[in-house]
């Protein structure tokens, strides 16, 4: 066993690794404990879009979280990179969102011309301008936005770098290290960060602690393309098509409340199929090669939680990410590496705090 860590990190996924090595960075020593593998779980199994448009197309605490993730993106995987000798890049030329009936237009061209729209670098464009940037797309496709900033990483190896860049930072790791050994583990005068996604909510009630984070199913299909004729991530008819550099493409994602339920289920791979389909009638043509589920921590208001837990010590939690764990962990590393060195919360964590559940009095 390596030394007493000054900081306990419960989760190794991309959030809870890019916390630890932010604060090993810093010189703190570092201990994750993972219930299974490192990266097992939903980080590996994202689509790894960068797009704080996705799920906020307002001007809130979610777009403003996104868009600080999303500028910190180029220097991030630069010093990544750098201590990992891992290559991850920002992929592809951008995202088209696809629209395919009036309302969606009006809402959209809204959306290009708001302020959000702007900073990201939106433009909308007609089913011709679309078809000319990427052919074949439906045909009943009435226009859409472009944003050439959100791009995608390959989650795979986005956290195969972390855990290299944390080894060599001399960050420890315990894996498989369930809820029930994890209480035992910990010790309470220890600085401990909850980020165990999915099963946040789960391990902090083992421990008196209400933070409502539950797990979200969710259900992907990966083809390949005979070619690499797809190039945009396409978003839009409820779904996504993620094209790689390697020329596989991504199909997701279903939204399930499943419970813990990981199983794949036919239903949902063949809506998925037809889907990638009515974005990409090419698409019928692309081998299949995978499928899979992972577990996605959501919230009552879809938003992250994150800040210090008063109740329990020194304990903290950043978890509830959602969709959007590869995009936020720059900005969510970042604000909790301040938030435990300094002792002092950042502003911009103030809106996801844990507090304002009971506030609210949810449940």
């Amino acid at each position: 066993m390596s030394q007493t860590p000054d900081v306990v990190v419960v989760g190794g996924g991309v959030i809870g690794l890019s916390i630890a090595w932010q604060l090993a960075r810093a010189g703190l020593a570092i201990r994750i404990l993972e219930r299974d593998r490192v990266g097992s779980h939903a980080s590996g199994a994202a689509a790894g879009m960068l797009a704080p448009l996705a799920e906020s197309d307002e001007i809130g605490p979610m777009y403003h979280l996104g868009k600080a993730s999303l500028d910190l993106y180029p220097s991030f995987l630069e010093q990544l990179n750098f201590d990992s000798e891992i290559e991850v890049v920002l992929e592809g030329p951008g995202l088209l969102r696809l629209v395919f009936t009036g309302a969606e237009a009006d809402s959209f061209r809204r959306l290009a011309e708001s302020r959000g729209g702007k900073n990201l670098q939106v433009e909308w464009l007609d089913a011709a301008q679309l078809e000319d940037l990427q052919p074949n797309i439906d045909q009943g496709v009435l226009g859409g936005i472009r944003s050439s900033r959100e791009q995608h990483v390959n989650p795979r190896r986005l956290m195969q770098a972390l855990q290299r860049a944390c080894e060599r930072q001399r960050v420890s790791f315990m894996e498989g290290i369930h809820a029930d050994r994890a209480s035992q583990a910990i010790n309470l005068d220890i600085k401990t960060i909850y980020a165990a996604g999915a099963w946040t909510g789960e391990l902090l009630a083992s421990k008196g602690v209400h933070v409502p984070v539950r797990p979200v199913k969710g259900q992907v299909v990966m083809l390949q393309q005979p070619s690499h004729d797809l190039r945009y991530t396409l978003y839009g008819a409820g779904s996504y098509l993620v094209p790689r550099d390697d020329g596989s493409v991504l199909v997701g994602a279903t939204s399930e409340e499943a419970g813990f339920d990981e199983r794949i289920t036919d239903e949902a791979i063949e809506a998925l199929l037809e889907k990638a389909v009515d974005l990409y009638p090419p698409a019928k043509e692309f081998t299949f090669t995978d499928t899979w589920a992972s577990l996605r921590p959501g919230t009552p208001d879809d938003m992250p939680v994150m800040g210090r837990l008063p109740t329990l010590g020194n304990a903290y939690v950043a978890s509830g990410h959602y969709r959007n764990g590869i995009l936020l962990a720059p900005i969510t590393a970042k604000l909790m590496a301040e938030l435990v060195i300094n002792g002092k919360e950042p502003e911009m964590l103030a809106p996801f705090s844990p507090a304002r559940f009971a506030e609210a009095g949810v449940a």
